[in-house]
């Protein structure tokens, strides 16, 4: 017989599921999500590292993996 046990659903996504490059929340079913620069974001995570524009379905460009605008490609520091 094999013991059983409840998770909590913070325990579960911990063991068993995405989290968001983002934000480090868990990207759970009906979540809309992308991947790029080799993680997972939820869409609306996946933001210019300087000015915050969303770069989901644009072009950009990436410093130390972490994203940036095509404005802020060349003028920014990271």
């Amino acid at each position: 017989m094999h013991p059983s046990f409840l998770l909590s659903k913070t325990d579960f996504y911990s063991l068993f599921g995405t989290g968001c490059h983002g934000c480090e929340f868990p990207i759970e079913a009906g979540d809309k999500f992308l991947e790029a620069l080799g993680y997972t974001w939820h869409d609306t995570c996946f933001v210019c590292a300087v000015c915050c524009s969303s770069l989901e379905g644009q072009t950009f460009f990436s410093k130390k993996d972490k994203p940036l605008c095509k404005k802020h490609t060349h003028t920014v520091k990271i």
